[in-house]
């Protein structure tokens, strides 16, 4: 990958999160303004939440294209379910490898996953639901669907 290449993807993976803010202000756009300040914070705090748990474990579980990996036989064929990489991004150089790329960009995208379930319960989920929902959705559902793509 060229130098080139590498600081064009990374211009495009930081423009993610002001999706991430636009999704977050068109929600507590919403709904009643005695609420918007909770959504707000709810939806801050699910964007930290998704990170920390990607941090941890989720980019663990989903890997990298020819990283290691949990595989089991069906039918004759291999199936790889889910990566075995180290948990806390334990031996990761954080330089502009395609690696630490897809590490980046799962980082975000995953921040932005997580508010779209703040959206739909927005006035009606609590704020510890709200962050059970981001942590479970960044630290399992995220990393397995995307390894699975």
């Amino acid at each position: 990958m060229t130098d080139a290449t590498a600081e064009l993807c990374i211009l495009f993976i930081l423009l993610v999160p002001f999706a991430g803010a636009g999704l977050a202000l068109i929600n507590s756009g919403l709904i009643r303004s005695r609420s918007a300040a909770h959504s707000m914070l709810a939806s801050l705090c699910a964007v930290a939440i998704a990170a920390g748990m990607y941090f941890v474990c989720g980019f663990a579980f989903q890997g990298y294209a020819g990283g290691p990996a949990h595989v089991f036989w069906v039918a004759g064929k291999p199936w790889d379910w889910l990566a075995a990489g180290p948990l806390f991004l334990h031996g990761l150089t954080l330089n502009a490898s395609p690696t630490s790329l897809v590490l980046l960009f799962g980082m975000f995208s995953v921040g932005l996953a997580a508010l779209i379930p703040m959206g739909a319960g927005a006035e009606r989920w609590r704020f510890s639901a709200s962050c059970a929902s981001a942590a479970l959705l960044a630290g399992w559902t995220w990393p397995l669907f995307a390894h699975w793509v």
